[in-house]
């Protein structure tokens, strides 16, 4: 058969055929695979810059790029994919809050540029029973007043649907949080008349011991030349051994005689631990599991549930909570241990939430942003759940709010 030249017409209609049969060489196809290609190499370097801001927010490193002029984007990348980072640790602890109770605690700090900065913390029992004390937020305050305060905390709580589900609070014991008519533990029973306040039981044993160590100055002799001594005994073995034999002899003496503290140490003390707060802990410790629940007694358990949880329990159920068949009824019980857990005995994870806002806003990095503060803080000090946060979904969402930018999918 006839097919003529090369470039005859009949031999270019049978190249077009065969070109339209190899379907991977279309067009379409062809810009298609390019693009896939493309979306792999742009989230394989987004992946990369995720992983290096989590690294240096875990190190307490500043973030910084190659470039960091204004025309640069390197700043919006690493501030945007940070703060989905840090949502989504938020998220995750508002997951696990659930419909739970919590106890509010709150403490205030100045940062290196003397800014003042509250940090909130959330005390709950999750869903499998443990304890857990989540860092949530830091946040910026114009004053320190107990309305601002709240404002504060309500904004913050409102975004992640919190606020109703405060139990109790705590906070230290100075005036514009723990004030009976204005104070911000005030402000809150307003609205919630059963989120107890409790002042940090360490804060007031540290006030207690300090009052009463200021009238002694046998006290303030021994601390002013404590220095000394502890570099005399560590200079010489033999000194340490003979200072121990020396204090044993002296605690088996007062143990025998019968020596006391002086009744105005006694009364300081008794003055700091005499509110409400302290009833509390009184009663709930009915329910003290240790030494086969030695301490069990079901009067203290319905007189507690009574007068500071009578929202939580109608007449039948008080009643049950007095009878002995406790297996029947356990779900009260289990309640109310909740309730009880969610009390605070000590605002010591505030701190610590402080001593980080210390490492990383540091004199090098004082003009820091408040938000990428906030960020950083949380992805920090929550860092077990950054690690189980999958990068795909920060890439969807960082590309969801940046659709003019590379194609990520």
């Amino acid at each position: 058969m006839h097919t003529g030249s090369p470039t005859s017409p009949h031999n270019n209609v049978v190249e077009s055929m065969s070109a339209l049969m190899n379907v991977s060489g279309h067009i379409d196809k062809v810009m298609n695979a390019q693009t896939l290609e493309e979306v792999k190499k742009n989230r394989l370097r987004h992946t990369a810059t995720i992983e290096s801001i989590h690294w240096l927010c875990l190190q307490g490193c500043a973030l910084r790029g190659n470039d960091g002029s204004s025309y640069s984007k390197n700043q919006d990348i690493q501030k945007e994919n940070l703060h989905i980072l840090a949502e989504r640790v938020r998220k995750k602890i508002r997951e696990d809050v659930g419909s739970a109770k919590f106890c509010l605690l709150i403490d205030e700090a100045k940062d290196i540029s003397d800014k003042d900065h509250m940090a909130i913390v959330l005390r709950f029992v999750d869903r499998e029973a443990f304890l857990m004390e989540r860092f949530f937020d830091i946040v910026h305050v114009s004053d320190t007043t107990a309305v601002t305060l709240k404002k504060e905390i309500c904004n913050v709580l409102g975004r992640h649907d919190l606020h109703i589900n405060i139990r109790d609070q705590g906070y230290d014991g100075a005036s514009n949080m723990c004030g009976s008519w204005n104070g911000l533990q005030a402000l809150f029973l307003m609205d919630s008349p059963q989120s107890y306040y409790v002042h940090c039981f360490a804060h007031r044993l540290q006030l207690a011991l300090v009052a009463a160590a200021e009238k002694e100055s046998s006290i303030w002799l021994f601390f002013s030349k404590l220095n000394f001594i502890c570099n005399l005994i560590k200079a010489s073995p033999k000194r340490h051994i003979e200072l121990q034999f020396a204090q044993a002899i002296e605690i088996a003496t007062m143990v025998a005689t019968g020596i006391r503290e002086k009744d105005f140490q006694v009364e300081k003390l008794n003055s700091r631990f005499n509110d409400e707060a302290v009833e509390i802990l009184r009663l709930s410790s009915a329910l003290e599991p240790r030494d086969n629940f030695k301490l069990f007694n079901a009067d203290d358990i319905y007189n507690f549930a009574e007068k500071f949880y009578p929202s939580y329990f109608n007449k039948q159920e008080l009643h049950y909570l007095k009878k002995t068949e406790k297996a029947r009824h356990y779900h009260l019980i289990d309640i109310l241990i909740r309730l009880v857990l969610t009390l605070l005995v000590y605002t010591a994870t505030t701190k610590r939430s402080f001593s980080t806002m210390k490492l990383l806003k540091t004199s090098l990095w004082n003009k820091v942003e408040e938000n990428l503060l906030e960020d950083s803080m949380i992805v920090y000090i929550e860092r077990e759940f950054t690690a189980r946060i999958d990068i795909d979904s920060i890439i969807d969402k960082f590309y969801s709010t940046k659709n003019n930018w590379a194609h990520l999918r």
